[in-house]
C-alpha cells in the first residue's frame, strides 16, 4: 500500500521500524511508546494493509485487527484516529466505548477497538468476527498485570486466538511497563518477542553514561541490568530489563563518540539486523555487511575509524574485516559456546579486538558465563 493514498508521504522512522515488525510476521512485539509519538499511527497502518490485499484477493475474511484497552479514553482516541485513516477505503471502525459492542456491517473489512471488560462481556456474540484475524494490540498492556485484569484479558485471548488463525501477531504497547513486561511477554505473547521504543531512555542512558565503555581498566561493574567483566573483556546487558534496541543505539553513539574506534555487530535475526540498520542510517554511522562483497565492503568505508560492520555466524573465513581497534557486540548469544568462540577467533585475526558486549537474557548469560572457557 502506498502511504500517500492514507495522506501520509512519509512516516516517522520509529513507526517504520513498528510497521516493518508487524509485517515481517514471524515476531510479537514489545512496544514502549506514549502520546504524541505516531505509535497509532504506526500500527493502525499494517491493519488498513492487510484489509486494502484482502479486497484485492476477494478474500472474505473481514476482521483485519483488534486493539485492547482499558479506558474508554483510550478507545475513544484510537477510533477517531482510525476512522480518518480508514474513511476512503472499505474499511469499518467498530468501537467499543458504550455499554454494547456489535458487528452489524454487510459488506468490507473492519478493525475493532474495544475496553477489554466489554469484549469480555460480548465474547460469545462477537466470537465469529474474529476468524481470519490478522493483529491484535493490547494497548495500556500495564494494566493487565493485576490479577484480575490479568484474568479478563487470559480469557479474552484465548477465545479469540481459537477463532482466529494460527498466525495472530501481539503487540503489547505501553508508555512505562514498570518492570512488567517479562511476566505479560510470558502470558500474552506467543511469538518471539522484539521490542520497539519510541520514546527516550532512562536508566539506559544513565548506565551508559556512567561507563568508560572502552576503559578495560575499570572495576567490575554489576547491577540488575548490567555486568562488567574486565579480566575477560566483556560487557553484559540483560535484556530482561532494558529497551535493547534503544540501548545498542546509544551505546554505539557513545563508543564511536572516541574517534578512534570501529565496531563489529553479530545478529542472530534478521529482524533484529534491519532494526538497527535503519537505525544506523538515521543517525549517518556508516555500515556495512559482511557478507556482501569484500573488496567493495572494505573500500565503501571512507574513514579508519567511525565504522560498523555487520556480521552473522555464517561468515567465512576469507571475509574477515581489517577494522582497526574493533569494539565487538553480540545482539544475542548464539546457539553454542563454539560459535561464539569462532566469533572471537575471527575478530582476533586481524585488527585490533578490543573487548566484547553482549546483549542476552539474564539467566541465559549466566549460565554461559558457568560454562567457563569461553574467550580462549
Amino acid at each position: 500500500m502506498r502511504l500517500e493514498e492514507l495522506d501520509k508521504k512519509y512516516t516517522k522512522g520509529p513507526q517504520k521500524m513498528l510497521i516493518e515488525a508487524m509485517i515481517n510476521k514471524e515476531y510479537d512485539i514489545i512496544l514502549k511508546a506514549g502520546k504524541q509519538t505516531g505509535k497509532s499511527t504506526g500500527y493502525l497502518i499494517p491493519m488498513v494493509n492487510e484489509a486494502i490485499k484482502r479486497e484485492r484477493k476477494n478474500d472474505n475474511r473481514r476482521c483485519v485487527g483488534l486493539i485492547i484497552t482499558w479506558s474508554s479514553e483510550m478507545v475513544k482516541d484510537i477510533t477517531k484516529l482510525a476512522n480518518e485513516m480508514c474513511l476512503r477505503f472499505p474499511i469499518s471502525v467498530i468501537s467499543g466505548q458504550k455499554r454494547s459492542l456489535n458487528v452489524e456491517i454487510e459488506n468490507g473489512y473492519y478493525i475493532i477497538i474495544t475496553k477489554a471488560v466489554l469484549l469480555f462481556n460480548n465474547l460469545l456474540t462477537m466470537e465469529q468476527s474474529f476468524k481470519g484475524l490478522k493483529y491484535i494490540v493490547i494497548e495500556q498492556a500495564s494494566c493487565f498485570a493485576s490479577v484480575d485484569k490479568n484474568r479478563t484479558l487470559m480469557e479474552i485471548l484465548n477465545k479469540v486466538r481459537s477463532k482466529g488463525t494460527s498466525n495472530i501477531t501481539t503487540i503489547l504497547s505501553c508508555i512505562d511497563f514498570r518492570g512488567t513486561e517479562n511476566k505479560l511477554q510470558t502470558q500474552f505473547l506467543e511469538k518471539e518477542s522484539t521490542c520497539i521504543s519510541l520514546i527516550g531512555l532512562t536508566k539506559e542512558e544513565k548506565v551508559i553514561s556512567e561507563l568508560r565503555v572502552d576503559d578495560g581498566k575499570k572495576n567490575t561493574i554489576n547491577n540488575d541490568f548490567f555486568k562488567r567483566i574486565p579480566e575477560l573483556g566483556l560487557e553484559l546487558f540483560f535484556t530482561n530489563h532494558i529497551d535493547t534496541v534503544s540501548c545498542i543505539q546509544n551505546l554505539i553513539t557513545r563508543i564511536l563518540s572516541k574517534n578512534n574506534r570501529n565496531i563489529v555487530i553479530y545478529f542472530t535475526t534478521a529482524i533484529s539486523s534491519s532494526i538497527v540498520k535503519y537505525k544506523l542510517s538515521s543517525l549517518g554511522i556508516p555500515f556495512k555487511v559482511s557478507n556482501d562483497n569484500v573488496s567493495e565492503s572494505r573500500q565503501n568505508f571512507r574513514g579508519t575509524f567511525g565504522n560498523v560492520l555487520i556480521c552473522s555466524d555464517n561468515l567465512e573465513e576469507e571475509l574477515i574485516d581489517t577494522l582497526k581497534k574493533k569494539v565487538v557486540i553480540h545482539y544475542f548469544l548464539p546457539q553454542t559456546k563454539e560459535a561464539f568462540k569462532k566469533r572471537i577467533e575471527i575478530q582476533k585475526k586481524s585488527g585490533e579486538y578490543l573487548k566484547s558486549i553482549i546483549f542476552d537474557d539474564k539467566t541465559r548469560l549466566e549460565n554461559f558465563l558457568k560454562e567457563g572457557d569461553i574467550m580462549s
